[in-house]
């Protein structure tokens, strides 16, 4: 009864948080915050997460291209792709330091969330070759299946709701990453990819899919960051494909607009918080705890990353497709 009555305090708090957002200032007039300070205007592209409004509109997910046919086979019959260059990454079979595209066409499913990210990450996905199919929360369990290559998670407080709510979308989400599919997840969709949910200083064990031996942690004073995203300071942990060069300590400036921090003792933590957020806000001592992580789930990738690449650095996000996807 203690873990149910948990689950409805979550499921509470969280409908509050979508509904307060869904009140924010329109993106044009949303402050860009670098280093806590305002600024005139926001990045390039970006759009508050909060709207919810311009993911239907893109179109760009025509599946009638047929690009994306697995069939061509054209990486490895060409011999062009051999392994005793040296410049190959073994583990992925493909060139995945370069930071570079180099992934074969393929269907991709990307969850229509409500974030503003949803648009980003479809026009970076169709650029590259890739036919999207873009499917509503509630459609995730019925349509997502073996003709799907990766599945992309984005932000928002509804998407961590479905799953709290749906045990069918966590089983779905499971057994396609389980037999070998990708899967990123963006913000809130990373906290769906953990394990345990620290949510308020309260402990959730086993609450989200756990794709990955994770725990997340999120304070719902953290929302503060949407529609006022934040270029914070992160330094790589680790060397990793996805990393593309950086090498550990190195720093990385990402674009952070409320995201989750990661716990694990089992798991490779690429990049970690390299300061902490808005003194005023509860949990905001965050320096030092996981942002980006990535790991292995059956016969699947999995990336859960608490940053933004879609809006400013879609290479980074491309690198995250093609070390899911080798």
């Amino acid at each position: 009864m203690g873990r149910s009555t948990n689950l409805l305090a979550i499921l509470i708090a969280l409908c509050a948080c979508v509904f307060g957002c869904a009140s924010g200032s329109p993106p044009d007039e949303a402050p860009y915050v670098v280093g806590g300070l305002g600024l005139d205007r926001p990045p390039a592209g970006y759009d508050d997460d909060s709207t919810g409004d311009d993911d239907d509109t893109t179109g760009d997910d025509d599946d009638t291209t047929g690009d994306d046919d697995d069939t061509t086979g054209d990486d490895d019959t060409t011999g062009d792709d051999d392994d005793t260059t040296g410049d190959d990454d073994d583990t992925t079979g493909d060139d995945d330091t370069t930071g570079d595209d180099d992934s074969a066409p393929m269907t991709v499913a990307v969850v229509d969330t409500g974030s503003s990210g949803v648009d980003h990450i479809v026009d970076i996905l169709t650029l590259d070759g890739h036919t999207v199919d873009l499917m509503d929360l509630g459609d995730v369990t019925a349509q997502l299946g073996p003709g799907h290559r990766l599945l992309v998670y984005p932000g928002s407080a509804d998407g961590v709701l479905a799953v709290l709510s749906q045990p069918a979308l966590k089983d779905s989400i499971r057994d396609f990453v389980g037999a070998g599919g990708g899967y990123i997840g963006v913000c809130g969709g990373s906290i769906v990819g953990a394990t345990d949910l620290v949510y308020n200083g309260l402990g959730l064990p086993n609450a989200m899919i756990g794709l990955l031996d994770v725990e997340a942690t999120w304070y719902q004073d953290w929302s503060a960051y949407i529609g006022n995203m934040a270029q914070l300071s992160f330094e790589a942990e680790t060397v990793h494909p996805i990393l593309a060069g950086l090498a550990p300590g190195d720093p990385y400036p990402g674009d952070y607009a409320g995201g989750p921090t990661f716990d694990s003792a089992t798991v490779d933590v690429l990049l970690r918080y390299d300061q902490d957020l808005d003194p005023s806000l509860a949990g905001h001592e965050v320096s030092g705890d996981g942002a980006l992580v990535a790991g292995q789930y059956g016969a699947g990738r999995v990336v859960l990353s608490a940053i933004h690449p879609e809006y400013n650095d879609e290479a980074l996000f491309l690198s995250y497709v093609d070390w899911t996807c080798p």
